[in-house]
């Protein structure tokens, strides 16, 4: 990558968006209005490339944590990192490798008719990934078997997702994922 492109790249993804290129600023870059002289039509296309890739791994970041809460509220039965009331501050250790944190107080509100966050998934729609939090309750559900078909959907998932980047597919990527997420910024 040219030293040019890297600058740019650099302005790009300045965090505090104060300092960060506006896109006036980048369309007049030496790397893009002088890319005859500045950059070759190779190097162009290497950068473009890369930043491809980078962007896949940075959506993937978004989508296995997304992935990992979903699925987190699927586990009922597994053992969990929790700090338990009236006991002292005892903690339980985790057997589980995807550690879930449901506490105590989530598991009251159900009880006392606050929110029920165990049915909150992740649905594959025709080319993207969206969160849905459907009105109905798990235990207004008919049966078990549409909770356990929405949580190996989840599972699958996410294997094609980890594939796709340890294979660098980024065409398998991109048709899983959302094509409007450009980032994924909890700081911001």
């Amino acid at each position: 990558v040219t030293p040019e492109a890297k600058n740019l790249i650099n302005q790009m993804l300045t965090v505090i968006p104060s300092k960060r290129i506006t896109a006036s600023e980048a369309l007049k870059h030496p790397w893009i209005c002088q890319r005859e002289r500045v950059a070759s039509v190779v190097h162009r296309q290497e950068t473009v490339d890369c930043l491809k890739k980078f962007n896949a791994r940075r959506k993937l970041k978004g989508a296995i944590l997304t992935t990992m809460l979903a699925t987190r509220n699927f586990s009922k039965s597994g053992r969990s990192i929790i700090t338990k009331k009236g006991d002292g501050s005892q903690v339980k250790e985790s057997t589980d490798s995807s550690t879930t944190l449901e506490d105590d107080d989530i598991k009251e509100d159900k009880v006392k008719g606050g929110v029920d966050r165990s049915s909150t998934v992740i649905a594959k729609e025709p080319e993207e990934l969206r969160i849905v939090c459907p009105n109905k309750t798990t235990s207004q559900l008919s049966t078990n078997s549409y909770s356990s078909a929405r949580k190996q959907e989840v599972i699958k998932m996410t294997e094609q997702l980890i594939e796709a980047i340890n294979t660098g597919d980024f065409e398998a990527y991109t048709k899983i994922c959302d094509p409007h997420l450009t980032a994924f910024e909890p700081e911001a």
